[in-house]
């Protein structure tokens, strides 16, 4: 009976963790510009144009080599691609213009950065909360326009990642919650209602600067939200082309947030694996399977062995590289809390 439960809840996690493996590798709006003697010619090419900028994308993402990709035969390319999708294209008699969506294979991806012995994070990490705003001179836009700024975070909120983006809807709750001002002040209970509505753990603030002259510059930031009740230190970036800076600032800032989470998701250093006992309360069987994949997206945590099961819970035992406080840390990141009980150890859901 035991090994059938054990059985069934590792099923109902599966899901959990291929949406999570699915998003983490796809990569969306990729641009094929292709000539060639004629039109069904340049879009076969256009296609694996598409699906070898696709990888390096990828690469980038997982923190790889993008010199990866290019060493892949174009037979090796193909067997890593699980799909793809036309998002838009437009054909002349010689040319083709395609923006893709292209689909790899989890499995096939990571074997092939572990031939090559690349340390790349293939976890995502929590879903980040992101408050669009716009400064035009005085005025501080968050919900009165449809910006192209908030346009552009909801597109890459659709898309993948290695950290999930969460844009607020704009109903008349959030209008009532947190105002512009507010946000960009930063203003503690404010911040702290909003991501309460939407549940998150982590909540950033994207601020585009429009320019006093369409020639300059476009400056956009990104500030985290901190668990001490304050914005932390603006990550800057200047965008040229004021025409595709709302793109292009998300971007860039979505590249700041994946590159964060890499440093933040990196195993502690190569020493001895220590095991510990560990109980786990959980209520029902969703709760354990969603334990179960937080515990998986963990790099320190090398295995996790199900010592027994029961209706109010299981017990389990982590073999684990670095040090208790590590651990600790790692598993608060993922909302999982281990505290010393009688006896043992205690893991709790936050």
């Amino acid at each position: 009976m035991r090994l059938v439960a054990t059985f069934l809840l590792l099923c109902l996690a599966l899901p959990v963790l291929a949406q999570d493996d699915a998003a983490l590798f796809q990569i969306n709006d990729v641009v094929a510009d292709v000539t060639a003697a004629n039109a069904a010619a340049a879009r076969d090419k256009a296609v694996m144009q598409a699906q070898r900028s696709a990888l390096e994308q990828l690469m980038g993402r997982l923190g790889a080599e993008a010199t990866l990709a290019t060493k892949q035969s174009d037979d090796a390319l193909a067997g890593l691609v699980q799909g793809f999708e036309v998002q838009q294209e437009r054909t002349s008699s010689v040319r083709y213009i395609g923006t893709f969506t292209v689909q790899f294979k989890p499995a096939a991806v990571r074997a092939l950065l572990g031939q090559g012995g690349h340390e790349v994070t293939v976890t995502r990490g929590k879903p980040t909360l992101i408050l669009p705003v716009v400064q035009s001179g005085t005025r501080v836009i968050l919900w009165e326009d449809n910006t192209a700024w908030r346009k552009a975070w909801e597109s890459a909120a659709s898309g993948g990642g290695l950290i999930p983006l969460v844009v607020p809807m704009g109903d008349m709750t959030d209008i009532a919650t947190i105002n512009g001002q507010e946000a960009i002040s930063g203003k503690p209970e404010a911040w702290q209602a909003i991501m309460g509505k939407y549940q998150a753990v982590d909540a950033a603030l994207a601020i585009l600067q429009e320019p006093a002259a369409a020639t300059d510059p476009v400056r956009v930031s990104l500030q985290r939200w901190q668990t001490e009740g304050s914005l932390a230190a603006p990550v800057v970036v200047s965008v040229n082309n004021s025409a595709t800076a709302a793109a292009e600032g998300v971007r860039q800032l979505k590249l700041e947030l994946d590159q964060q989470w890499r440093e933040a998701s990196k195993p502690p250093a190569m020493g001895p694996v220590s095991r510990l006992p560990i109980a786990v309360p959980t209520p029902n069987l969703a709760v354990w399977s969603g334990v179960q994949a937080r515990l998986a997206a963990i790099p320190a945590i090398k295995r996790t062995n199900i010592i027994a099961l029961s209706r109010g819970g299981a017990n389990i035992e982590l073999e684990y590289q670095g040090s208790l406080p590590d651990l600790q840390q790692a598993l608060l990141a993922q909302n999982l809390i281990l505290t010393s009980a009688a006896g043992g150890w205690l893991l709790q859901t936050r």
